[in-house]
Order: structure tokens, then sequence, then C-alpha cells
């Protein structure tokens, strides 16, 4: 049983009891998953597994399943970070779906959505609920306003999840094309801190796969 100050992860299963082949099924859907999703752009193409992002997505497949093989942090949440079209949110997703076929997921959304909806009903409660979330492109939402109230409305949520991080455990996922030097120019320097702590920060470099 998962202790109460360890981050709470999405867990369907225990993989540490599971055998190599019930492993290699849930890598295999996995797998399909993540070809599904590239080929709603490239019909005809496949998700790669490179040398670049072997050991990425084996760190996060372990990691979503709460298991210490992941070579991440699993008491911190995941930040994916870098340029367009280096994959980050369809890994992201894979996983996502990976959940959804095994009848459990969390939610996920972009940070433009997030803030758009702030803009029409003025409600952020949803992504201040004590489970696991992630947030797509972090730094590409404009600044919202609802009845004339500006709001960081990433930042101000990056900020609460923080708290319910430390009192709770609980992970966010988040994608960004930022650094930490962006984070704190748009954020401001709380937030990055907090991000540098309730974060694995993980890389994601090479070509554009769009």
């Amino acid at each position: 049983m998962q202790q109460a100050n360890q981050t709470e992860h999405p867990k369907p299963k225990t993989t540490q009891q599971l055998s190599e082949e019930e492993l290699k099924e849930l890598k295999l859907i996995w797998k399909r998953g993540a070809d599904e999703l590239i080929r709603i752009t490239k019909p005809i193409s496949s998700f790669e597994i490179t040398e670049r992002n072997k050991l990425i997505i084996e760190g996060l497949f372990w990691w979503f399943f709460n298991d210490p093989r992941s070579c991440y942090d699993l008491n911190k949440g995941i930040l994916l970070k870098g340029g367009k079209g280096t994959g980050k949110t369809t890994l992201v997703k894979s996983f996502q779906k990976l959940f959804k076929a095994l009848q459990q997921s969390f939610a996920f959304s972009t940070a433009q959505t997030i803030s758009l909806d702030y803009a029409m009903n003025g409600d952020v409660d949803f992504w201040l609920r004590e489970k696991v979330m992630a947030i797509d492109e972090v730094g590409r939402e404009e600044k919202a306003k609802y009845f004339g109230n500006g709001l960081s409305v990433i930042g101000y949520i990056l900020h609460e999840r923080y708290s319910i991080w430390q009192s709770k455990g609980i992970a966010t996922i988040a994608t960004t094309n930022l650094d930490s030097s962006d984070i704190e120019s748009l954020y401001g320097e709380t937030i990055r801190d907090r991000c540098k702590e309730m974060f694995n920060h993980i890389i994601l470099d090479g070509e554009s796969r769009r």
C-alpha cells in the first residue's frame, strides 16, 4: 500500500506483481495508443522509440505506475520540457490513453483552454482538486480576465498545486516550451522555485517530429 507521504499516481495495478508477459502486454497497449495519436496527423506513421527517448519513456512508464524501477523521483510530478514538436504532448496523452484502457485516467487540458474557461466562467476549482492532473503547453496561454479581474491562471494553479503536492503528495503533470528563466519571467520567482521543487524536469530535445 502506498504511504501517505508519497506522491499519488494513477494506479490501476502494481506492476511489481506482474509477470514479464503481463508487463510486455501493458507496454504494447501503451505503444498502440501512442501510434494512434501519431496517426491522427500522419496516417501511415507510428510512434518512434529512439535512443534519445527510450530511457525517458521507460522512466515515465515506471513513474506512472509508482514503480521504484523508474529513474525519476516518485515523490515528485513530471514536467516535460522541450521545443515544439519534440513529442511532449504525445507522451502525456499516450499514458492517458493507457490508463483509460485500464479504466482509470487523469484529467488533461491545455493551459490556453484552462485560461479561456476562466475568462468565461471565473472558475478554476476543477484544477485544484486533490487528483493527478496534466496541463499541456504551460506558458502559451494568455492572461485571462473575468469581469475585468485579470489573473495569471496557470501561475495561480501551479501555486495551489504545489500546496496540494506538499500537503497530500498528489502529483501534477505538465509540458512546456519554457526554461526556468522563462518561467520566472512569466510567473515570478516563487513559481519558478516551486516548479523546481515539485517536478521531475525532463528535457525532450532533437528535431521536431511534426
